[in-house]
């Protein structure tokens, strides 16, 4: 053994691998395992890598109208005239909550005419409609409708 010889504090153990991370982070980012640096935060318009944006625009339903009759409430709204429509989903809620996941017809209706035979007699119910589109194996739903209530 060895008179007076130390042992590296804590504090200096720290400095040490501190250093070695630091000198192994600049290596590793100056010399990049031999690759060439991608820059992944490219807004270069001619970059091949940039696809350009296929935006799908849908028209939402206009002029929905509520009626009350002794088969229920009616619903009816201005059709759409677009190529891929489906339907209309019928969606009610009450308004303290958000539109429910599921609507009330179990597939899209073909008609601009919903009749609602079972409203909530605990709250107002409240509607909004959308139109349902569909390209080759996709479906989409458009925006929601105007909310419209039983007064």
């Amino acid at each position: 053994m060895l008179k007076n010889s130390k042992l590296p504090s804590s504090k200096a153990k720290k400095s040490n691998l501190f250093l070695i991370f630091g000198i192994h982070v600049f290596l590793i980012i100056n010399i990049g395992c031999g690759k060439k640096p991608k820059n992944i935060l490219s807004f270069d318009t001619n970059d091949k890598r940039h696809k350009k944006s296929k935006r799908i625009f849908h028209p939402t339903v206009k002029n929905a109208t509520i009626t009350s009759t002794n088969l229920g409430i009616e619903l009816s709204w201005k059709p759409i005239e677009h190529e891929q429509l489906e339907g209309y989903n019928v969606y009610r809620f009450s308004h303290t909550k958000f539109i429910p996941k599921n609507p009330l017809n179990k597939t899209p209706l073909t008609t601009t005419i919903s009749i609602d035979s079972k409203p909530s007699k605990t709250y107002t119910p409240h509607y909004v409609i959308r139109a349902v589109f569909k390209k080759e194996k996709m479906t989409l739903e458009g925006p929601t409708s105007q909310i419209i209530f039983a007064h």
